[in-house]
């Protein structure tokens, strides 16, 4: 039987921003005295947002973000100063990090400057980090309407259009945005996603190659090109770039789980389960982490851990095809020949191409000759 071991892809091309950023699930608000977030790529956003965005931003936000950022000044990860500063609609990523409820400016708030295009540009940033990706590529239209030459926009875009799958149109906007910019390294980071995405592997390389050549110290890219790596079986080359990774960002979780994928591939298993069990650590809520732990138990004949690491996976994911075929596979030598069915029945459903239609007609021989 096969299963699949996934890969996770650590995807940034927010240009408006100068630090990579993983975007998290909205999440509930967090008890008093929990981590604000990330301070230093918090910050950074915070800075972002008093350069740019417009008066109506800074109302809608205020009042909802302050204890936000009151939070990082009381521990000195925002000078006091920092406050006098205005509030634009970036800040909105605070409210998704944390779960804040805010309310975003309305068009009408932007007419009184119909023509200036930051501050759709930045609520459009903050649709993204919501995952309203179709709310914004609205605003990025209306920027690209308002000024064609916005480089940064068009890998916004793509953002996006990526998180939608649409990666065609993606790999468009990240092309225009090399052809204004040809030193801007989140579009080419961008375009590299959307040729993964799409197995066009050599292309991938070659782009995450470029960011690289542009920001060697920007970690992700190497979590990113890992990730293209597991796809060809190069899979000393994945772990060499999510070591290189993790010295950068020693809190990478993605960095963690392909790592523990190549290590899984390699039939390293206790060094495959180290490593994604740091991912799941580091991000609790990283579904593909749990399937792929799953499978290197699979590996391991440990097949009541594979069925519980799967059934979080599904807890987290429900739509995600590979922990219902690891599950299938873990059943199926369970002897629980039905459940198995069913696994396979819901991965073949969520992904046609999915190694679960071979695994299910074992399952269900195995089944007629009960």
């Amino acid at each position: 039987m096969k299963i699949k071991l996934t890969r996770l892809i650590t995807l940034t091309c927010l240009a408006a921003f100068s630090v990579a950023l993983l975007i998290p699930a909205p999440v509930k608000a967090v008890e008093p005295g929990a981590p604000c977030g990330d301070e230093k790529q918090i910050t950074e956003l915070y800075q972002e947002a008093v350069r740019s965005g417009g008066e109506a931003q800074k109302k809608a936000l205020g009042a909802a973000l302050y204890p936000v950022v009151q939070c990082l000044t009381k521990r000195n990860a925002l000078p006091p100063s920092s406050l006098r500063g205005p509030f634009a609609i970036v800040i909105e990523t605070l409210a998704a990090l944390r779960g804040v409820p805010v309310k975003l400016a309305a068009d009408s708030e932007i007419e009184p400057d119909p023509k200036a295009a930051a501050p759709y540009n930045s609520r459009g940033n903050a649709y993204n980090h919501l995952r309203q990706y179709e709310k914004a590529i609205a605003d990025y239209d209306k920027v690209i309407e308002l000024n064609p030459n916005d480089a940064g926009a068009y890998g916004n875009r793509a953002y996006a259009y990526s998180n939608l799958k649409q990666y065609e149109k993606a790999l468009a906007d990240c092309s225009k945005a090399v052809e204004l910019d040809p030193n801007d390294a989140a579009a080419y980071n961008c375009r590299g996603y959307a040729y993964k995405s799409l197995r066009q592997y050599e292309k991938a390389l070659a782009d995450f190659d470029k960011v690289i050549e542009l920001t060697p110290e920007a970690g992700p890219v190497y979590t990113n090109r890992s990730s293209v790596y597991n796809s060809l079986g190069q899979f000393k080359k994945a772990i060499e770039d999510c070591s290189k990774a993790l010295e950068l960002n020693p809190d990478d979780a993605a960095a963690y789980n392909n790592r523990g994928i190549a290590y899984g591939n390699l039939k390293k298993h206790s060094k495959a389960i180290k490593n994604l069990s740091k991912a799941i650590k580091l991000d609790p809520r990283m579904a593909a982490a749990y399937s792929n732990r799953a499978f290197v138990y699979n590996n391991m004949k440990k097949y009541e851990k594979a069925v519980a690491d799967c059934s979080k996976s599904i807890e987290l994911d429900p739509n995600y095809a590979s922990p219902y075929n690891n599950r299938g596979y873990a059943y199926n030598h369970l002897k629980e020949y039905a459940k198995a069915v069913a696994d396979y029945d819901r991965a073949i459903e969520l992904n046609p191409d999915s190694s679960a239609v071979t695994n299910r007609k074992q399952a269900y021989a195995a089944l007629r000759q009960r």
